[in-house]
């Protein structure tokens, strides 16, 4: 384990105070201070002509001994400084993020809490490891660094209010807005009603991140007009059923309230990139092109085969579909079906080439 330097804690008791500690810098007028300064700027120097000692970053006992010293308070960042020739800036810079991990796992077994190496273990637990202390230091000099970028760290709180109402006049939950902003449901309560007149630019980053699609429901007259798109593209209400409810659904009820489940209304809006199923009277798609249509063009077509002594059940037989498809032909029918009719009509008496089995 590393030890302290003998002389700076000699000058120390006889001057009553830490000149070895960090919070002494270049306004220290001791003679220990002003020397150290010296030392310092010699050893940045040399950092800059590339001169210094090369320092081992992948010690791991090593980098276990400091990061165990520094929980424990016995040795700071000037004595690793000290230990191989460099400034304090480099030697931070360069380890922090190497014994990060180690703070917090000491920490932890020191005074398990969950929040070591956050914000929340220095301000509310009152941590002064290590780990909380590098973590209250970053989140200083992002909020620094805000402020003179013109980004004030808080915020009025109307704006994200009205921003509040507008989500939940779309349907959107407080608890919803809590679970994919990351912030707590007491804090979004707060700002929607207005409590509070500021809030922390960054959570009203998180606030004004969450929109009205992530809503748990939406206006069901949506997902009645894509139900009326897929019956019109030839699904039926059973099968729409079947596939968004569960396969042995007859019955949609999906739309009929104001509002409808966004896991439903999805499940609904995803088959419109699928092709209808097939049923007796409106055959599957007969290609990837394939939709349905107006059936009158095919009924002009049964009338002229009928003309020709073709009967509807043995046109279907000739065109390959279910008799039900000429039979019960309804309003619609698909583009595969007026196709072979059209094909049949040019000859309906040719007779049909069958593949010869292998």
């Amino acid at each position: 384990m590393m030890t302290v330097r003998p002389l700076l804690v000699a000058a120390s008791r006889a001057e009553g105070s830490d000149h070895w500690r960090l919070r002494h810098g270049r306004s220290c007028t001791a003679a220990v201070c002003a020397d150290r300064q010296l030392e310092m700027e010699r050893r940045r120097r040399a950092e800059q002509r590339g001169d210094a000692a090369p320092v081992p970053t992948d010690d791991e006992a090593l980098l276990d001994d400091v990061a165990a010293g520094m929980v424990a308070g016995t040795i700071d960042w000037y004595d690793v400084a000290d230990r191989f020739g460099r400034s304090l800036g480099w030697v931070r810079d360069s380890w922090e993020p190497l014994l990060m991990t180690r703070w917090v796992v000491l920490e932890e077994q020191r005074a398990p809490s969950g929040r070591h190496g956050t914000v929340h273990g220095y301000v509310k637990d009152g941590c002064r490891g290590p780990g909380c202390a590098a973590a209250m230091k970053d989140d200083s000099r992002r909020r620094r660094r805000a402020v003179a970028y013109g980004r004030p760290a808080l915020v009025p709180v109307g704006p994200i209010g009205e921003h509040l109402d507008d989500l939940a006049a779309a349907g959107v939950g407080m608890p919803t807005v809590s679970r994919q902003a990351g912030v707590a449901l007491s804090t979004v309560q707060s700002i929607r009603s207005r409590s509070r007149p500021m809030v922390q630019a960054t959570t009203a980053d998180r606030l004004l991140g969450v929109s009205a699609s992530m809503a748990a429901t939406v206006d069901s007259s949506d997902t009645r007009a894509v139900i009326a798109e897929l019956l019109l593209r030839g699904w039926t209400k059973a099968g729409i059923a079947r596939q968004v409810v569960s396969p042995g659904a007859t019955v949609l009820h999906i739309g009929v309230r104001p509002r409808t489940s966004r896991a439903n209304h999805d499940a609904v809006a995803a088959l419109l990139d699928r092709p209808w199923p097939g049923t007796p009277s409106l055959p599957a798609p007969m290609w990837p092109d394939d939709r349905v249509v107006s059936s009158e063009s095919a009924k002009a077509l049964l009338l002229l085969l009928a003309e020709a002594g073709v009967n509807p059940r043995r046109a279907a037989a000739r065109i390959g579909v279910d008799a039900d498809a000429l039979v019960a032909m309804g309003e619609r029918t698909t583009l595969g079906v007026i196709g072979r009719l059209r094909r049949l009509a040019a000859a309906p008496h040719q007779p049909i080439v069958r593949p010869r089995a292998a």
